[in-house]
């Protein structure tokens, strides 16, 4: 969804406003993947951490992969499925 504004050209005060979402986003995507998780989500989630540690320089295609993996962990859905269109995942078990 970015990609278009960031081709375009970095402005600091959208990155300053893209921050300032991030902060107030983040922290209950986090919660909700912590609370829903399956033994799969933590696994592909350590893997996209892995990747972003392992990346020189530019980090966004890792950071992109990490935050992905983050919010599939946390959409467990009201019909039973996970953030991977699974059955099961932590309502499940």
């Amino acid at each position: 969804m970015l990609r278009w504004r960031f081709a375009a050209r970095l402005d600091e005060v959208f990155l300053d406003e893209l921050g300032e979402v991030r902060l107030t986003v983040e922290p209950e995507v986090a919660r909700m993947a912590a609370l829903r998780r399956t033994d799969r989500d933590l696994a592909e989630l350590e893997d996209a951490l892995a990747a972003m540690r392992a990346a020189a320089g530019d980090q966004v295609e890792a950071d992109l992969a990490f935050h992905h993996t983050l919010t599939a962990g946390g959409a467990q859905r009201a019909d039973g499925t996970d953030g991977h269109g699974d059955r099961g995942g932590a309502a499940a078990a």
